[in-house]
């Protein structure tokens, strides 16, 4: 029987049958694990340098305000349970930049803090974890690590998205660095087909992240499907040759909204009859108020382009 091969991220590891990632594997035997939290920080720390993180050192602040540091040479080992441990980090992308991560144990939770470092601006970035969640209970009795961790892909992916993430982000950002992950990484073809799937809200938030999403968000195939969508009574013919289909939103939109509050404005002069429908009448009731020019949920954000 062939056997599965190894997982190599910890997002792979769907339960306790599967072995864990050799990094984490290797990590969890050789240091000195006696409480949950510090099961915890290692998977932490395993996941922040499956984002690219090369570890630098790692610091325990004692109870009794003293600090102990350790190279990166040194394998974890926690002397008392309840110190609040610091571990930094570089990438290689960002090699001006420094990176920590702190842990802090507020029982049964450890909160994990990362913070970013360049020249003299700084930026934080926190997330709460609940040790249960990850860990099991009675990981000392059982000699086996991958008994020891539980819901991986679910910690990897609050690690990386919350910390990790964050982090290279900002520090790609502030040393001028060409992105190395997310959206922007992706080819024109598929920004825009995944753009494809917003709605005008969803859209005009997203131009206004940065200048290549805003050129990107303004992209014609972009606007001439939510025109069709939002707008499927107005005919457009070839001869029409539009060739800039946000501002024909744009128009139509306004179009729409100036014959709604026409149609509002005369509805207070109107007087109106309440009768009781009859289910034998014809469908069309003449005493029925007119229809008003109706927008779509997304045409209501569209003011928010207007601005």
């Amino acid at each position: 029987m062939r056997e599965e091969p190894r997982p190599q991220y910890c997002y792979q590891v769907q339960d306790f049958t599967m072995p864990l990632p050799k990094q984490l594997e290797d990590l969890h035997m050789k240091c000195n694990i006696n409480h949950p939290r510090e099961a915890l920080v290692l998977a932490v720390h395993v996941l922040m340098t499956e984002a690219g993180f090369e570890l630098d050192g790692w610091q325990e602040t004692l109870p009794d305000g003293g600090i102990k540091e350790h190279p990166a040479s040194k394998n974890f080992a926690w002397e008392r349970s309840d110190c609040l441990m610091k571990i930094g980090y570089s990438h290689p992308t960002c090699p001006t930049v420094s990176f920590l991560v702190a842990f802090v144990l507020f029982d049964p939770s450890v909160i994990v803090h990362g913070l970013v470092m360049h020249e003299n601006s700084t930026e934080g970035f926190s997330l709460n974890l609940r040790i249960p969640d990850f860990i099991q209970k009675a990981f000392l009795s059982d000699p086996e690590p991958n008994k020891v961790y539980k819901n991986l892909p679910t910690l990897s992916r609050l690690v990386k998205d919350s910390v990790a993430l964050p982090l290279l982000g900002w520090a790609q950002c502030a040393t001028n660095v060409a992105p190395t992950f997310g959206f922007m990484t992706l080819s024109s073809e598929i920004q825009l087909l995944i753009l494809a799937y917003l709605n005008v809200r969803d859209l005009l938030a997203a131009s206004r992240v940065n200048t290549d999403l805003f050129q990107l968000a303004s992209h014609p195939v972009l606007w001439r499907k939510l025109f069709f969508k939002n707008f499927p009574s107005v005919e457009v013919t070839p001869t029409d040759n539009v060739s800039d289909w946000r501002e024909r939103y744009k128009r139509e939109y306004l179009l729409r909204k100036e014959q709604q509050e026409h149609a509002l404005r005369l509805l207070p002069r109107m007087q109106v009859r309440l009768v009781m429908p009859n289910p034998l009448r014809n469908a069309h009731r003449p005493f029925l108020l007119p229809p008003v020019p109706q927008l779509s949920d997304d045409d209501f954000d569209f003011d928010m382009f207007m601005r």
